[in-house]
């Protein structure tokens, strides 16, 4: 018996199969959606003007095998072009008998150039398409941010009959994850375990961790937990995901304790890990474990990682410790605007006013830029000095900023 979700994308797509002839309403819609404007790093006379390429790239000089090697890797978009119009000269897109691979490759090749349109022109008029071009497409919309599309795209692969593999599922994770979908990721979720039993697949670590990434950010940790038991040999992939997830639901204590229990196990830790169990201690205003969580960190050997020094600054500073985090500050031999932003605002939430002004005094003669955290930070600084010049001053600064604070806000 088929789970719900092979029989709800079945239904839901008879209506965008595609037809006997011509582009299939939901690749006819798909591109329609996209822009049409120029890709800046090629050029039209030489895309449009076949002729004009070398007489190298002609079939009766190119082997089969040379041309699959060349369409593995060209080295820019002009090279892939030459390439696609080889294999239109030679025939693979004219017969339903074509090999699948060299399609499917240049449709991948094109979606790593960042030409969607072309990737999914091309991909509508091939006769055999293999899981690599569906996959790329995938990759394709996940790349410009078009997550419903990317989901949209994988319910047709499905009600098709392919059989997704394992490069597959963690595209689709990913988007389940930036639309914050738990219901579309248990669905595929079950149809995973389906496709298990009835094909004899097994999914690979990265399934794994992708399902965990997926359950922990969309807010069921239960399940993610069950995910990451369920696995055998765990790598620090999955540990991270499983860690990262608790950090981001504010689950302290239990990030700290399986990173304790990841150390038992024998596995040692890589600068991500460290970046998120670090505010678990600040959080907890725990000193003691903090201290011991940056010794870990310097026999590990990112004394010098700047992620690292950065999350190190911000536990300090939430512990009440600024000058601990100073001298980290003061010992780092590159410093960016996330170094300055968290001591200038650990000394503001410390009420060290004097201190996060004179911070913030020294950064602007470095000549970086004031952005809207350093700005939210710095302004009650202000008003606790009684400064009101150089509140208009910051206030005038920062509509005239405008629509940039607001992308600093949301990275």
């Amino acid at each position: 018996m088929l789970p719900s979700i092979t029989r709800e994308s079945i239904k839901i797509h008879k209506q965008i199969l595609p037809s006997p002839t011509g582009t299939s309403p939901v690749i006819g819609r798909l591109i329609s959606t996209l822009s049409t404007k120029p890709n800046p790093h090629e050029s039209t006379a030489q895309h449009n003007n076949v002729s004009s390429w070398p007489h190298s790239f002609s079939h009766q000089t190119l082997l089969h095998s040379s041309l699959f090697s060349q369409l593995r890797s060209p080295s820019n978009l002009y090279e892939a072009k030459r390439l696609h119009a080889t294999l239109i000269v030679n025939g693979f897109f004219n017969s339903s008998d074509a090999i699948k691979v060299p399609g499917s490759q240049l449709v991948n090749v094109y979606v790593r150039f960042g030409c969607l349109e072309d990737a999914l022109f091309l991909f509508d008029k091939l006769p055999q398409r293999s899981n690599l071009a569906w996959n790329a497409i995938l990759r394709g919309f996940l790349d410009a941010g078009g997550f419903s599309r990317a989901i949209e795209f994988y319910h047709l692969m499905v009600s098709q009959g392919l059989v997704p593999d394992n490069f597959t599922y963690p595209l689709v994770f990913k988007a389940c994850i930036e639309l914050n979908d738990i219901e579309e990721g248990k669905k595929l979720r079950d149809f995973i375990v389906w496709n298990e039993s009835q094909y004899n697949m097994k999914r690979n670590v990265y399934v794994e961790c992708a399902m965990i990434d997926m359950f922990a950010k969309c807010g069921s940790l239960s399940e993610a937990r069950q995910v990451f038991e369920g696995i055998g040999e765990k790598d620090l992939a999955c540990w991270s995901a499983l860690i990262c997830g608790n950090v981001q639901s504010g689950e302290w204590l239990e990030a700290l304790s399986l990173f304790k229990r990841m150390l038992l196990e024998g596995l040692r830790p890589d600068s991500v890990i460290m970046v998120a169990v670090l505010p678990s201690c600040g959080r907890l205003e725990d000193m003691e474990m903090g201290m011991t969580h940056h010794g870990c960190a310097i026999k590990c050997g990112f004394e010098s990682d700047l992620y690292v020094s950065n999350a190190l600054m911000d536990m300090y500073c939430k512990c009440s410790a600024t000058r601990f985090a100073y001298s980290l500050f003061c010992n780092m031999d590159n410093k960016d605007v996330v170094s300055w932003s968290t001591l200038i605002a650990g000394y503001s939430q410390n009420c060290q006013y004097n201190e996060s002004l004179q911070l913030y005094i020294m950064m602007k003669d470095t000549q970086i830029r004031t952005n809207a955290v350093i700005a939210s930070s710095v302004l009650p600084v202000l008003s606790r000095l009684k400064l009101s010049k150089l509140g208009k001053e910051m206030h005038g600064y920062i509509l005239k900023q405008g629509a940039r604070f607001q992308d600093d806000v949301r990275k």
